[in-house]
């Protein structure tokens, strides 16, 4: 089956280039090509009755809800997204996901079951995505804060907020 762009299907793996040119056409013919990935990847694994939704997150690049059949992905993030193999390792994790809660009838999180069925699907099997270069073409965001694991971009002011992963105090700053 063959998939707009460069990307496609081989052996029920999900392909992407793996030379320089990795990157989509910016504007809206780009939104338009990565939906159209997505839409051909849920048809390729038998999910073309579900749903796919924008939400206006910045946090959270896509989200799977299993009784739903929904998907949802981020419109700033994907608005400012170029790189072919982030956006189609993103499309994977979601529908690994809701592959593993068919075949289990639970949902797995990010543990050993769900990672192995995003490798074999041609994932990374990774839980988070390195999304920090997309928050700085995000012009909602106008505070930044450092800690010692990563930014934080905020739309608004912050007082007395703590890094999930490291704990530091985080001090947000006008960009």
């Amino acid at each position: 089956m063959e998939v707009t762009g460069t990307a496609r299907f081989q052996n029920g793996r999900l392909i992407t280039p793996k030379n320089n040119d990795k990157t989509f056409d910016s504007g809206v013919e780009s939104i338009e090509s990565k939906m159209s990935l997505f839409y051909t990847t849920l048809d390729y694994y038998g999910l073309e009755s579900h749903i796919v939704e924008f939400i206006q997150s910045a946090r959270t690049y896509g989200r799977c809800y299993y009784y739903k059949d929904r998907f949802d992905i981020s419109e700033p993030i994907l608005s400012v997204e170029h790189n072919m193999d982030r956006f189609a390792d993103m499309i994977i994790h979601e529908i690994a996901h809701y592959l593993v809660f068919k075949e289990t009838g639970s949902s797995q999180h990010h543990n050993y079951i769900w990672k192995c069925k995003a490798r074999d699907m041609g994932g990374s099997g990774n839980r988070l995505t390195d999304i920090t270069d997309l928050y700085k073409a995000i012009p909602n965001y106008k505070y930044v804060a450092h800690c010692d694991c990563m930014v934080h971009y905020s739309i608004k002011k912050k007082e007395n907020r703590r890094c999930r992963h490291c704990k530091k105090s985080l001090t947000y700053m006008r960009r």
